[in-house]
């Protein structure tokens, strides 16, 4: 017996799930019914399916497993509403399926496999689980279902709720997903857990270890500064994963207790991501023959080759004439040679920033695919001749493009600022710090210096990081920093660095627990102020030094001239946008 909830669920009681979800299709295909696709065009219909269709089911797998039939059955109605297929008139499909619904960097359109997103949204509902212990539902099933008769094997197979047995659909994505926050270390394996950003380490040594070798903790592997301690290990570990290992932040409270994070976002917590991408799904004439059609795949604009993709773009003398028109630069030739994918992203992303016809080659090639497209489908269509001015249509068009994009010519006033070092009052010490990657990420560094109230060196600080980004670097940078005031036993303490997203970060009450070790040795520490000369140039030091720490009692060479600047209390005048 089934019943429907004030919110829309079912109450299904003990027993086969059967049509309990059938609704679902009937209301998917009320949506559907509503909208005359003959009127919308491929992006509309899809449109529509993202953010109207799609939803309809994946409110209701909050919380339920779907059953396979449903999820498939809810592809097929979006498939062939994205096609224009209906049941008097069917439609080609022209990318699988599988290809359409892969997330956004590896190949689709926006939208999911409703059987994996159910999985991904059931994997979401374990990490609410396990995160919000404090909330009644999730006290109510963690003290039901996690206790120890039930954490057996038989005890596995116990009835359980639909709630449970959807956690349980989701559990081993969400498993999957998991990577420790490093704190104290101590209970999280150096070879078999996943605490890295590439994965877990032991996946990427061969050949066995050294007895007790593979017992080692993370905590063992590093000093009382939380050094890497090269002779932990019995052989050297490649640059790349020891760069890894050295940004991995650690929290200097031996109390605090490891935690879990989601490996696979900026900020730890868990999301779900969309998804987008150009097949290569172009009806060209030998992919449509394929596919069982009764057509000549023969190029009709050479008559000499089949009609595949690359000969349309590359290969078809047409296609040759119009790329020597456009006056391919020198230094992209040789890419006509290469296989069809390789060319199509050498010349896409223009390294070289080549200006032909002072236009961007990234902007007038891919425009010149487009209009080699359109003319292969005037030619078929309308006209039956081949455009010989096709290429400088191309550059009109590419002009135009181009010309809407660039900034406006008007020049915006820029207010002056003058900057400089503020001495602390007398009896007061100041810090600056700061962090810096050589790009975002890259090889990264932090540093600092104190300084008293008549601008006089009192210490500095640098460290190397490893592959990391500058946020990370800013704060290992603060925190070093405050670390060596402390043992110097300033109590009198100004705080002066340039990143406001420190400082947000700070003040901000939702957690990130990629941060997590660092946020709380640093948190109620920091204030934004505007000046960091010194401390850039040490920063800058610690990301090409060669040690993990350095502490300098005099000033290092690179930060000589700059000191004596601020100690002069001189100011400069910069110019700033407004």
């Amino acid at each position: 017996m089934v019943k429907a909830s004030r919110s829309g669920f079912p109450i299904i009681h003990r027993g086969s799930v059967g049509n309990a979800f059938n609704f679902v299709l009937d209301k998917v295909q009320c949506k559907l019914a509503g909208w005359k696709s003959r009127l919308l065009s491929k992006a509309g219909r899809l449109i529509l399916a993202k953010s109207a269709v799609a939803p309809i089911a994946e409110y209701y797998m909050q919380c339920h497993s779907l059953p396979a039939k449903v999820c498939d059955s809810v592809d097929k109605m979006m498939r062939d509403f994205i096609w224009g297929s209906t049941e008097e008139r069917r439609r080609m499909h022209l990318v699988k399926w599988s290809i359409v619904t892969m997330p956004k960097d590896l190949g689709g359109l926006g939208l999911y496999s409703m059987k994996h997103i159910n999985e991904a949204i059931l994997a979401k509902l374990c990490w609410r689980l396990t995160h919000e212990e404090g909330k009644p539902w999730a006290n109510m099933l963690l003290a039901k279902y996690l206790c120890p008769n039930r954490l057996t094997e038989e005890g596995g197979k116990l009835p359980c709720s639909r709630i449970w047995a959807a956690c349980k659909k989701g559990g081993p994505i969400y498993v999957k997903g998991l990577r420790w926050t490093i704190k104290n270390g101590e209970s999280v394996n150096m070879w078999l857990d996943f605490w890295l950003p590439f994965g877990r380490l032991r996946e990427f040594i061969f050949g066995p270890l050294n007895r007790g070798e593979d017992e080692l903790s993370v905590r063992q592997c590093f000093d009382e500064n939380h050094t890497w301690k090269p002779s932990s290990v019995s052989f050297v570990l490649p640059d790349n994963m020891l760069n890894a290992i050295k940004a991995t932040p650690f929290s200097f409270s031996p109390q605090t207790n490891n935690s879990l994070m989601w490996a696979f976002s900026k900020n730890g917590s868990f999301s779900l991501q969309a998804a987008y991408l150009i097949a290569k799904g172009i009806p060209t004439a030998q992919m449509l023959c394929s596919r069982g059609l009764t057509i000549d795949p023969v190029c009709k604009l050479c008559n000499k080759h089949f009609e595949t993709i690359e000969h349309l773009f590359r290969g078809c003398e047409i296609a040759h004439q119009f790329w020597l028109q456009l006056q391919t630069p020198h230094c992209y030739r040789n890419s006509f040679t290469l296989p069809f994918k390789d060319w199509l992203e050498i010349n896409c992303i223009d390294k070289l920033n080549v200006m032909v016809r002072g236009i961007p080659w990234r902007v007038l090639f891919p425009m010149g695919l487009w209009f080699l497209w359109t003319h292969r489908n005037t030619f078929l269509f309308r006209s039956g001749s081949v455009d010989t001015q096709n290429w400088r249509k191309c550059i009109q068009g590419s002009v135009e493009f181009y010309s809407i994009g660039l900034p406006s010519k008007a020049k915006q006033l820029k207010n002056v600022v003058s900057v400089g070092w503020e001495k602390p009052p007398r009896g007061w010490v100041k810090l600056n710090t700061d962090g810096s990657a050589m790009k975002n990420p890259d090889r990264a560094g932090g540093g600092g210096l104190l300084r008293d109230h008549d601008g006089v060196w009192l210490k500095g600080f640098a460290r190397g990081l490893g592959f990391t980004n500058s946020i990370l670097a800013e704060h290992w940078a603060l925190r070093d920093g405050l670390l060596l005031a402390k043992e110097l036993g300033f109590q009198q303490l100004i705080i002066e660095l340039d990143a406001l997203s420190v400082v947000i970060l700070m003040n901000n009450e939702t957690e990130n627990l990629l941060m997590e070790p660092l946020l709380t040795d640093c948190r109620n520490l920091l204030k934004e102020i505007p000046n960091k000369h010194c401390a850039d140039a040490l920063a800058k030091l610690g990301s090409q030094s060669l040690y993990s720490f350095a502490v300098f009692c005099n000033p290092p060479p690179v930060v000589e001239s700059i000191l004596a600047f601020d100690k002069a209390n001189t100011r400069c005048n910069r110019l700033l946008n407004p």
